[in-house]
C-alpha cells in the first residue's frame, strides 16, 4: 500500500493505492455504477463494467496477474485501485502492464487508468 496525502483546500486528505480485494466491495460497485450512469470507458479495469458480481472481478484481476493464467490475448498486468481514505471512496484505478504484446504496443501501452466522474478536474497537490 502506498499512502498520498493532499493538501489542497486547506484539508489534508489522505489517500491509498492498493490492490483491489472484497473488503472494497460496495466502494468498486459504487466507482462501476458511477461510470455505468456517466457513461465513457472504463480504461484499465478489465470487464468491471460488464461484471455485476464484483467477485468475478476480483477474479478476474487475480487471474490476469499472472503469466500462468491471463488468457494468451493479453499480456499479465497488476490492478490497483486509488482510495480516499477519509469516505473510502475510489477516486480511480490504475492497471500497470508487465509487458507489451502486439496489440498493447500499438493501442494500450504499459498502463491503463480511468478517473471517477465525479473526481476529474480537481486539483490535488501530492
Amino acid at each position: 500500500m502506498t499512502n498520498f496525502r493532499d493538501k489542497g483546500d486547506n484539508m489534508a486528505k489522505d489517500f491509498k493505492l492498493i490492490k483491489p480485494t472484497m473488503e472494497y466491495e460496495k466502494e468498486i460497485q459504487n466507482f462501476r455504477e458511477e461510470f455505468i450512469i456517466n457513461g465513457g470507458d472504463m480504461d484499465g479495469c478489465l470487464s468491471l463494467r460488464r461484471m455485476e458480481n464484483i467477485s468475478d472481478w476480483i477474479k478476474q484481476v487475480e487471474d490476469f496477474s499472472s503469466e500462468d493464467t491471463c488468457p494468451k490475448e493479453y499480456v499479465p498486468q497488476t490492478q490497483f485501485i486509488f482510495i480516499r481514505e477519509e469516505d473510502n471512496k475510489i477516486i480511480g484505478v490504475i492497471q500497470i502492464r508487465h509487458y507489451l504484446n502486439e496489440f498493447f504496443e500499438k493501442y494500450g501501452g504499459h498502463i491503463g487508468y480511468s478517473v471517477c466522474h465525479s473526481e476529474r478536474k480537481k486539483v490535488m497537490q501530492l
